[in-house]
């Protein structure tokens, strides 16, 4: 089973979405699609065992309807001296899955193929060359289909709309001045707008008839259509209508005021999501890699774990890897904000799409293209906008039966006019309420607000993966934040111990740097049995434990045995002696003596009660109670202002955590939260989460949290947290302080959806009446011309006001507090 993205040009409404689909979904192989307006894409799930051609098919059904695959285009530069057979060589070369099309100019030695950039499609192509015995001296790539697409249609668009202006200008004239001077002159001059809007808005005009397949441009051609041939008929037939129908200025101003439309249609839709493609973009095409000491150039998708690359100035990095030799200064922008260049030394991390601003290196490739950061970046993003809300997938509905229904709508509004008026006024009615109407808006309300905010969000760190939290964001009325690594710096300390020799001696370490004086060996002992216990744990608690062990060089062993109980602690076996760290529960599940308890609570029960303590484990040695370790965790800086920000905005702040109530009793103090739950399980996590009656959110950063941050209506990961956490979150922030703006971007974009839902629905729900002449007895009606205006006009409108979302946070960093190094570290973990 393998899902291929495949980027489709021309589409402009729900009703292209469907009809583009509908088109893919009828090829054999295709087990699932999914066309997405908003990126302009279609997933694919294709079946195990497919034809080769099976995306040739694709290309040619999808353009049968009109639009078109966007490919990447690869010119390569070929010595054909020994005359190998070139028809053959096409042949195959097109029967590779993912080619759409191959030709060659055997003049110039070129090949040129045309492909959906499947994994190693390159090398299966440059192989297939070389088996025809055929040398490849060079090859020239086009990487950027959607790019060019949008710039050779706006060039065309632009080109189309100045060769029918000149026929609009002299019927605009003529309806100023009213002067007239023959039928057949008209008729010579609204044909050339006429074909060139045919061409372009109608393409299979007759088969959407046949199909019932109808979108948004077959409603332009169908007014267009009806406005020129019913206006000719009149010319060379004068007696085949009742009266005069002279409908010529109508198709000839619809068709340029469209091309004028949609050449600003396309021009504003390149920025829409700009930064996505802009971090598509950074990856650089080919990469020169060392074998043996001698450098060969590769296609970046051929490189390996482990392959040297060599970086120069000017150039990209294709791949994460480490620094092996040289020194470089690296813009690393894309991954961490800041705009000032960092230095690179032997050892340091580079991640891909950085660009080299000074000085040559070589670095060690560790992450394959497709495993990259920024391609996880990219993935994420785009998963986020093809994600559906509930608006949109409403809108989608509406917009499916919006153009058959306009075009019943229309033929009503005919022959009402026709028995009430006459043929000319009816016809006028028809055309103006087919040519105003405009699913295009109501399909774009949405998405395209949504595209601008996850990818306004991507440039600073906020990785949104569900583009639907923009609809739930507003409603939220609760937050619920874990304890650990999430509103404190999760960097827990070791501040006490308390430990039992076995004999009836207790030590205690009050200040944990006079252990340094400490010359017992037994408690050196009992704290290597611990800290190599912790040596496959990555929570907080085992990484303090372990640092203590580092400053003071304690021999570790690897446990035997390990294993992690949620909420509990861990167990473990090191050299024979079975060690088991956590709380009282996990002491309870493997039955330890406890007969010393209350003598060595007794040394810390005060700092517990007043909340001194963040935090304590208990510590047995062969089913006996040895020791008592404490630790702290200071507050993030941060913490008090982001509370404070969510209860001005009248959220309810509420603390879950699996540690102790004196220590979650202290935090919720200091920070004025509204409540708190304490020694919580992670089942125990969930219940109060989906017992809540409002909509809320959980932020944490633990496995512990995965779950409720799975169940909470929004799911939001912080910082450094694991890998099943962020797999779960529905945004990821590089720090708490970003939580601020996104509750802010998520309003604004709310705000900007609702807008946009409102004025497509009321165009259409006024100006379709009003074409169709319900208020003409007030004296209100459109002409078909302005009805092409207003139609423009409304897209335009929705696509601008999507855009305000970018401006409004143009010059403002999300995460001004961080510097360059925590940030990236904090992003990349993240991802």
């Amino acid at each position: 089973m393998q899902r291929v993205e495949i980027k489709i040009g021309g589409m402009t409404c729900a009703g292209c979405v469907h009809t583009v689909e509908k088109a893919i979904r009828g090829v054999d192989g295709i087990r699932w699609v999914s066309v997405s307006l908003n990126s302009e894409s279609a997933h694919l799930e294709l079946a195990d065992k497919v034809n080769g051609n099976v995306f040739k098919t694709i290309a040619q059904k999808v353009e049968e309807k009109g639009y078109k695959v966007l490919t990447e285009k690869i010119v390569f530069i070929l010595d054909l001296s020994a005359s190998p057979d070139i028809r053959k060589l096409v042949e195959r070369i097109e029967s590779i899955s993912g080619v759409v099309s191959a030709k060659i100019n055997y003049a110039l030695e070129e090949l040129e193929v045309n492909y959906i950039p499947l994994p190693n499609i390159l090398k299966n192509i440059e192989n297939e060359i070389k088996s025809f015995g055929i040398e490849i001296k060079g090859a020239i790539s086009k990487f950027s289909p959607e790019q060019d697409f949008y710039e050779r249609k706006t060039r065309k668009l632009k080109r189309m709309f100045y060769t029918s202006l000149p026929s609009s200008i002299y019927f605009v004239l003529k309806m100023i001045f009213g002067f007239h001077i023959s039928g057949l002159l008209d008729f010579f001059i609204a044909t050339p707008p006429f074909i060139l809007g045919m061409t372009y808005f109608g393409k299979g005009f007759f088969k959407k008839i046949k199909e019932f397949s109808f979108d948004m441009n077959f409603l332009i051609s169908l007014g267009v259509f009806s406005a020129y041939i019913s206006s000719s008929i009149d010319v060379f037939f004068p007696n085949f209508f009742r009266g005069e129908v002279m409908f010529f200025e109508s198709s000839s101003v619809i068709v340029s005021v469209m091309f004028l439309g949609r050449f600003i249609e396309s021009r504003i839709r390149k920025n829409v999501g700009s930064a996505l493609r802009k971090l598509a973009e950074l990856e650089p095409q080919k990469v020169k890699v060392l074998k043996d000491g001698v450098e060969q150039e590769l296609n970046s998708e051929d490189v390996k774990k482990g392959d040297l690359v060599v970086l120069r100035e000017g150039e990209r990095v294709s791949s994460d890897g480490v620094l092996v030799s040289g020194e470089i200064r690296v813009d690393e922008s894309h991954i961490t904000g800041e705009l000032q260049p960092v230095k690179k030394l032997k050892g340091d991390k580079v991640w891909s799409g950085s660009l080299v601003v000074e000085g040559s290196g070589v670095i060690e490739v560790q992450s394959e293209l497709n495993e990259t950061v920024l391609r996880k970046i990219i993935y994420t993003l785009k998963s986020a906008q093809m994600k559906k809300t509930t608006l949109e997938l409403f809108a989608d509905k509406i917009s499916q039966l919006f153009t058959p229904s306009i075009i019943v709508i229309s033929f009503i509004t005919f022959f009402v006019w026709f028995f009430v008026s006459d043929l000319s006024f009816a016809l006028e009615r028809a055309i103006s309420v087919l040519v105003v109407a405009c699913p295009c808006a109501l399909g774009l309300a949405t998405p395209t607000a949504i595209a601008n905010a996850v990818s306004y969000a991507s440039r600073f760190g906020i990785i949104i993966s569900n583009g639907s939290i923009f609809e739930v964001l507003p409603k939220i009325r609760s937050v619920f934040f874990d304890k650990t690594g999430t509103i404190t710096e999760g960097k827990l300390s070791v501040s006490k111990i308390v430990f039992s020799d076995g004999e009836r001696k207790i030590y205690v370490i009050e200040d944990i740097n006079s252990l340094k004086q400490f010359s017992e060996e037994k408690i050196f002992e009992f704290l290597s049995y611990v800290a190599s216990a912790e040596l496959f744990s990555s929570h907080p608690i085992s990484s303090a434990i372990l640092n203590l062990a580092k400053e003071y060089n304690l021999k570790l062993s690897n446990p035997e045995t390990h294993f992690y109980l949620k909420g509990k602690g861990l167990f473990a076996k090191v050299n024979s002696k079975e060690i088991v760290i956590g709380n009282e529960k996990i002491l309870k599940d493997f039955v330890v003596n406890l007969k010393n308890l209350d003598e060595l609570m007794s040394f810390v029960k005060s700092e517990i009660s007043e909340g001194k303590i963040n935090t304590y484990v208990f510590v047995a040695i062969d089913g006996v109670l040895r020791g008592i370790i404490t630790l702290e965790d200071k507050l993030k800086s941060s913490a008090k202002e982001v509370i404070s920000f969510l209860k001005k905005n009248g959220l309810k702040v509420f603390l879950l955590t699996g540690d102790k109530r004196e220590v979650a009793r202290k935090v919720s103090d200091e920070l004025g939260l509204d409540g708190f739950w304490a020694e919580l399980l992670p089942d125990e996590k969930i219940k109060i989460i989906s017992e809540a009656k409002d909509k809320v959110m959980m932020v944490g950063d633990g496995i512990n949290d995965a779950p409720a941050i799975e169940q909470a209506d929004i799911g939001v990961a912080v910082r450094s947290g694991s890998e099943i956490t962020r797999l779960t979150a529905d945004v990821v922030v590089p720090d708490l302080p970003d939580l601020k703006h996104l509750f802010e971007l998520g309003r604004k974009t709310s705000s900007v959806i609702k807008q946009n839902l409102f004025w497509a629905f009321s165009y259409n729900l006024f100006l379709v009446p009003a074409a169709a002449g319900v208020f003409f007895s007030l004296g209100i009606y459109l002409k078909p011309f302005l009805s092409a205006i207003a139609m423009s006009l409304s897209s335009i409108t929705v696509l601008l006001n999507s855009l305000r979302i970018g401006f409004q946070y143009k010059n403002e960093n999300f995460s001004k507090n961080l510097k360059s190094e925590q940030k990236m570290k904090e992003i990349l973990s993240a991802l």
